[in-house]
């Protein structure tokens, strides 16, 4: 529901503003409270978005660092064929 916001402008002669200018009502109040939680949840929304971006990259990363380490492991080993020539010269 899109906000309806309506400019009011006073203007007094006099060097004080009355009291009548500072009264809030309770509809007021009520749309400020929304829009708080309203900001609140997109605050918490955000980080939690965050923290997940954060965890799915660490997983991903782990993941790598570990696949790159079996290629090493796998291309340093002998294959099995290898090691029986090298035992069956001796």
């Amino acid at each position: 529901m899109p906000l309806i916001q309506t400019v009011i402008v006073f203007y007094f002669n006099e060097g004080e503003i009355p009291d009548s200018f500072f009264e809030v009502t309770v509809d007021d109040i009520r749309v400020m409270l929304r829009d708080l939680k309203n900001e609140r949840y997109h605050r918490n929304s955000i980080f939690k978005i965050i923290a997940v971006q954060e965890y799915n990259f660490c997983v991903l990363k782990m993941l790598l660092i570990e696949t790159i380490r079996c290629i090493l492991q796998t291309a340093g080993e002998k294959t099995q064929r290898q090691r029986w020539r090298e035992t069956s010269r001796e």
